[in-house]
């Protein structure tokens, strides 16, 4: 017989963007949560991890879906939140641009599309387009701006709402992975069988991306299906001569966005992505696909990425096969909510996804707000990014903060002690990396990955050789908050 761990009100399954917003809402109020993943980090795979990180204006979904409605709010409460949970974020705008050789009319029939969704949008002609960004096409003749969009760091804005979550009282469990859920008829309660025992709740919310599916289908809902969508991105190398300022859009066409043009958080340049759709996940690159992402590229800014290009990777789009968002109550077991089908723009709209499932739980149970709640969460600083005066106060303060680890990422040894030391903390090279882009530079860890062992070695009280790269796989010295190991 299974072990039963405790019962909470909600379980959240599913740490990506999704999950975590949903989780850091619902500790705004009197209730015992738990959120669940069976990754060893939050966003440490599926969609999170790996997308374009754009806040989207809104002016692309089709005016009336839930996509539409849930971006434009979504992109209004980021705007917000960002301060609060001090999260990485570029308010850059986007330009979806038209050359000689597309059709004129969509640049027009966009503007009008973002008017309907409520999008600020305005068309300018190709050569302000052109004086905006040099880089250009110089066959480009419209230009959409939505200066709404932006740019964010996503792992550190899945990361924080869950920090907030467990900073306001609830619970964290990761490398849990959920194997069943079945309703026990004697108490009405939700029995949630995972990898680490059983917990059981009130209400259980399946936001797990690109297995969102697996999950419904536990409930016995099988008629909803995902579709893993991959798309391959290249990175530019920082020292390439090439700036981007703003998101760039090529004009549409009835089955892609194209490939963009865009900057990231780190000031670097990306481009990507594709879109193929697969029979299961898999997030290797392709030749054919860079090839694609390549040439779509070149059409938008013309250039020789080539030559400067840093890194590739691929991401996964839980594509769902209704069209739109699925937010809905279970149809055979109530107290479980689906989210499902967040694919873009899921990120922009995920503090509104956040907000329309606390009112689904609200329907399920009484939700009582804390007299006090504290939705602020505190990264500690990037030194890379201080104003000289500030980086100087710092590291007198601070000895360890004047001591560069990461060389290619400018990344001091405070700032990896501090990330190590929060909560929840990290426990493996790869969460540190997403925090803080160390061992992502041109040396590839090569120069830092040895003293990023020693140090996060010395913090956990291990030995060095015991430092893994990642804690999916093996999970010896892995800590929960609390001090909780599994």
């Amino acid at each position: 017989m299974e072990n039963v761990g405790d019962i909470y009100d909600v379980i959240v399954i599913g740490a990506g963007i999704t999950g975590s917003t949903i989780f850091y809402l619902l500790n705004k109020y009197h209730l015992k949560t738990l959120i669940v993943d069976k990754a060893a980090d939050i966003a440490g795979g599926g969609a999170t991890k790996a997308n374009s990180a754009i806040i989207h204006s809104g002016h692309d979904p089709k005016p009336g879906t839930l996509k539409a409605k849930l971006n434009v709010r979504g992109n209004a409460l980021w705007h917000k939140w960002v301060e609060k949970l001090n999260i990485p974020f570029y308010p850059t705008g986007a330009m979806i641009v038209a050359t000689k050789n597309d059709r004129q009319e969509t640049i027009y029939e966009l503007k009008e599309r973002a008017e309907k969704n409520g999008v600020e949008a305005y068309i300018i002609s190709g050569e302000e387009a052109k004086r905006r960004e040099p880089h250009l096409n110089p066959d480009t003749t419209l230009a959409l701006v939505t200066p709404t969009a932006g740019i964010i760091h996503p792992m550190r804005a899945a990361i924080a709402p869950v920090a907030n979550g467990i900073k306001n009282g609830g619970h964290l469990k990761l490398l849990t992975e959920v194997v069943n859920i079945i309703k026990d008829e004697k108490d009405g309660l939700i029995n949630v069988h995972t990898s680490r025992g059983v917990f059981k709740t009130r209400v259980v919310i399946n936001a797990t991306g690109l297995f969102a599916d697996k999950i419904m289908a536990m409930v016995g809902e099988d008629w909803f299906k995902i579709i893993p969508r991959r798309g391959e991105y290249i990175i530019i190398d920082d020292d390439a001569p090439l700036r981007v300022n703003t998101v760039l859009f090529p004009t549409p066409t009835p089955i892609s966005k194209g490939i963009l043009v865009l900057p990231t958080v780190g000031m670097e340049v990306m481009i990507g992505p594709n879109a193929e759709n697969l029979d299961k996940p898999d997030t290797s690159t392709t030749i054919n696909g860079l090839k694609k992402v390549l040439e779509g590229a070149k059409k938008l800014v013309p250039f020789d990425y080539e030559k400067w290009a840093f890194a590739t990777f691929a991401g996964l789009r839980p594509t769902g096969n209704t069209g739109d968002f699925y937010i809905n109550h279970s149809e055979t077991m109530r107290g479980v909510i689906h989210v499902a089908g967040i694919e873009s723009p899921g990120l922009a709209s995920a503090p509104a996804i956040a907000e329309m499932v606390v009112d689904m739980v609200g329907e399920l149970i009484d939700l009582k707000e804390k007299d006090e709640w504290d939705d602020t969460f505190q990264f500690p600083p990037y030194i890379k990014f201080l104003p000289e005066e500030m980086r100087m106060e710092l590291t007198r303060s601070r000895e360890d903060y004047g001591k560069i680890v990461c060389r290619c990422r400018q990344v001091s040894e405070g700032e990896i002690i501090d990330v190590i030391r929060l909560t929840p903390g990290v426990n493996d090279v790869d969460a540190i990396k997403r925090r803080l882009g160390v061992t992502g530079g041109h040396c590839g860890g090569a120069y830092c990955l040895p003293k990023i062992m020693e140090i996060l070695a010395r913090e956990k009280g291990i030995l060095p050789h015991r430092v893994k790269k990642s804690a999916d796989r093996e999970r010896s010295f892995f800590v929960v908050e609390g001090g909780e190991k599994i």
